[in-house]
């Protein structure tokens, strides 16, 4: 009986040392492929909301990023900007380039900076003519991220867990090319509203304000559909659009024409905000 136990003791012994020392286990071989990386993380909805403006070329496109690495940060070398017309022959160019000296720490203790680039840099590093792009195209704004060891992370290293709520991490936004204008355009603007339940707007209307004045509000007292309109007078220097909330926001829809060109559509539940006119022909 004794021996049978030794033998067994033995036996589980031999067991417990082959396992301990199996090279094939699933576990080593992930972690001899395991290396560690970096990221950039965008901290803060970038002014502009991702855009361009071709009526002011020279008006930036802004995006706020941390940095961050296996070494706390030290193995930043730089972070290029690379930048496509979508839609066109042109290839990708690389536009600005942000050095470590450029990057601060912030209370989190990591590299920090804020990537401008304007709309007239975009085109010139991609070569194209004014002709090639006009107001709904857009220009893909790439990041890559350098490291001093010679490794580069940048779109196609996100992941989806780099892309989530938290890390934030896709590496390239796709900013429209809108055509905003600095003081307000001439001429009339038509507005088409509709209501899903089919009576009125329920105490909401639109406000338009017109060099300080207030004009007469603008809304579907009944029913399902209406329109509306406001002229602008060639020489206004103000114009102020926006939309006054009801009782039942959730059916309200509108869209804004001017000459033919749709420059603004909101709803359900439009934003009460000053509306932002885009506005490309004359």
């Amino acid at each position: 009986m004794k021996n049978i136990l030794f033998r067994l003791f033995l036996l589980s012994g031999l067991v417990l040392f082959t396992r301990c020392e199996d090279p094939d286990n699933a576990i080593y071989t992930v972690l001899e492929d395991y290396t560690n990386g970096a990221v950039l993380r965008t901290k803060s909805d970038p002014r502009n909301s991702f855009q361009f403006n071709r009526s002011e070329p020279d008006q930036a496109f802004f995006v706020k990023i941390e940095q961050q690495d296996e070494e706390n940060g030290d193995l930043l070398e730089r972070v290029d900007v690379y930048v496509t017309l979508n839609g066109s022959s042109y290839a990708e160019a690389r536009a600005a380039s942000f050095e470590r000296s450029a990057f601060t720490q912030n209370d989190n203790g990591l590299n920090e900076i804020e990537i401008s680039l304007t709309l007239t840099q975009a085109i010139a590093a991609i070569g194209a003519a004014s002709s090639d792009y006009s107001g709904g195209d857009s220009i893909t704004v790439r990041l890559e991220l350098v490291l001093t060891d010679g490794r580069t992370f940048s779109s196609g290293d996100a992941t989806g867990s780099l892309q989530g709520s938290y890390f934030s991490s896709p590496y390239a936004y796709n900013a429209v090319i809108k055509c905003i204008p600095a003081s307000p355009k001439p001429g009339t603007y038509n507005i088409a509203m509709q209501d899903s339940y089919g009576d009125g707007w329920n105490g909401g209307f639109i406000n338009v304000v017109i060099n300080g004045t207030a004009l007469a509000p603008i809304t579907i007292a009944s029913g399902s559909s209406g329109t509306g309109s406001f002229v602008v007078p060639a020489g206004a220097t103000s114009l102020e659009v926006n939309y006054s909330s009801g009782s039942w926001d959730s059916e309200v829809t509108f869209q804004i024409t001017r000459n033919g060109e749709s420059i603004y559509s909101d709803g359900p539940s439009p934003s009460t905000d000053v509306m932002v006119f885009s506005i490309c022909n004359p």
